[in-house]
């Protein structure tokens, strides 16, 4: 995308965004990444104390209380905010299913063999609209911001 975007010589710069505590491997490598594709970066850090002032509004949006999908759902609500707040970026393209896709986690590499973690990593991809995908649909349209998830687009899939 960011390729198709710059031999169009868009008028506004590609914009990238992580969000984690300062110095953590995820905002790191979003640093390097940013920096190789030459996006304008914004970094959003939280501490602890912010992200459980979020709870309640994450719990009101996800309208669930189940503490996995909230937690997992903290950092993109925030990273939300942020963008609503901060720039003009209404359409957002997430990562979601990258991992899945890609086998990213690290309990891939622990399978017992490929083929096992290619048949987990089919499981994961066909389950992923039900938790994950509806999580992050929620936490961006919360602050009125459309997300796209390009890597569970069925012709790239």
């Amino acid at each position: 995308l960011v390729k198709l975007a710059k031999e169009e010589k868009l008028q506004y710069p590609i914009q990238t965004f992580s969000i984690g505590s300062e110095d953590s491997p995820d905002i790191m490598a979003a640093r390097k990444v940013a920096a190789h594709i030459g996006s304008e970066h914004h970094e959003v850090n939280f501490t602890a104390e912010e992200g459980i002032q979020a709870v309640e509004e994450v719990i009101f949006h996800l309208e669930t209380y189940d503490i996995t999908t909230i937690r997992a759902s903290v950092g993109m609500y925030l990273v939300s905010k942020h963008i609503r707040e901060k720039t003009d970026s209404v359409v957002i393209f997430s990562g979601e299913g990258s991992d899945e896709l890609t086998q990213g986690y690290i309990y891939f590499h622990k399978a017992p063999n490929p083929k096992a973690a290619a048949e987990d990593s089919v499981r994961l991809m066909k389950e992923l609209y039900l938790f994950d995908v509806l999580r992050a649909d929620r936490t961006t349209a919360a602050h009125g911001l459309e997300l796209r998830v390009p890597f569970l687009d069925h012709r790239f899939t």
